[in-house]
């Protein structure tokens, strides 16, 4: 019996050019992978960072808490880019350090408006701020105060006033419109300010000025226009008729005017009477728009008709 020759494995090695076997090589070692979090960190620590640098500027307002604020968010913008195209993932320490940069930008914003809100002059210890805002409508607000004005605008006026100091404010009611209420802020952080008022004369308060910066804004709301008339006087007296009694409503009467709210560009009747031993010389009409503006008319005929205009207006008759 024929021994069977067992089969031969044949290997397939591969071979260089002149015949001989390449030999064996390592596998080449594979990288750690990266550690996507550590580009979010620098961009958290500015992050935070920012926060503080711009909570500085907005209590402060010292400028080179600002620009050190603004820098830094350039510099967490280039870390964005950096880790944007280093990782290409959104890692939430970057997500928190970017939110955390962009508050930060905006307590920077605010902080430099409320800066240049103000004249930046120098100013001794214990004085601060008062701003108070001119209404644009109906109305002015005035202020008595031993503080130097600062700054005069079109729409606000900027005192120095040391804090304790007695501010004494006064309100004056334009044509057709009446004070409502006034807004006592902190200029840094607009958040309300309770101040005790206490009565000091006729139309006149008083409050003491606080430790702070304060922004004082007005505000004026429309009632309607006012028409005064005088229907007796010492040489004579006055009658008024209406072409219609839904053109006006008694807002006020004593013995010898009354006070009427009337509509705009109702017509209006005047008619005057001597007493025996006088005689009429004119109507003095006055008229307060709006915008405070004065307009006086004297019209020399006993009876005038007379359409309701954009203003308060009154009539007085005046005998010799």
């Amino acid at each position: 019996m024929e021994e069977q020759t067992p089969p031969v494995i044949v290997h397939n090695v591969e071979k260089q050019q002149d015949n001989t076997p390449i030999p064996p090589q390592d596998s080449p070692k594979q990288e750690k992978p990266k550690r996507k979090a550590r580009y979010g960190i620098p961009v958290l620590v500015f992050g935070i960072i920012h926060v503080l640098l711009g909570s500085l500027f907005l209590t402060f307002r010292i400028w080179y808490f600002g620009i050190l604020s603004w820098v830094l968010f350039v510099v967490n913008l280039f870390l964005f880019i950096v880790f944007i195209k280093k990782t290409k993932h959104k890692h939430a320490i970057f997500i928190i350090g970017a939110i955390l940069s962009l508050y930060g930008l905006g307590l920077s914003i605010v902080g430099a408006e409320m800066t240049f809100s103000l004249p930046h002059y120098e100013r001794e210890d214990g004085e601060y701020y008062l701003k108070v805002y001119k209404p644009e409508i109906g109305g002015e607000y005035k202020i008595n105060v031993s503080g130097n004005i600062k700054e005069s605008q079109s729409d606000y006026v900027v005192y120095s006033v040391r804090a304790g100091e007695s501010i004494s404010i006064s309100e004056y009611e334009y044509g057709g419109y009446e004070y409502s209420h006034a807004d006592f802020t902190r200029t840094d952080d607009n958040s309300y300010i309770n101040l005790e008022l206490f009565q000091s004369g006729s139309n006149w308060w008083e409050y003491i000025m606080p430790e702070c910066d304060v922004t004082i804004t007005p505000h004026f709301s429309f009632r309607g226009y006012y028409l005064v008339y005088c229907w007796e006087t010492e040489g004579g007296y006055a009658s008024i008729s209406w072409n219609s009694t839904d053109d006006y409503t008694i807002v006020y009467e004593e013995s010898d005017w009354t006070e009427y709210c009337v509509d705009f560009d109702a017509v209006i009747t005047f008619n005057a009477s001597p007493k025996t031993g006088y005689s009429f010389d004119c109507w003095e009409i006055l008229e307060i728009d709006c915008y405070g503006n004065y307009q006086e008319e004297d019209c020399y005929s006993t009876s005038i008709s007379y359409n309701m205009p954009y203003a308060d207006v009154s009539f007085y008759p005046v005998f010799y």
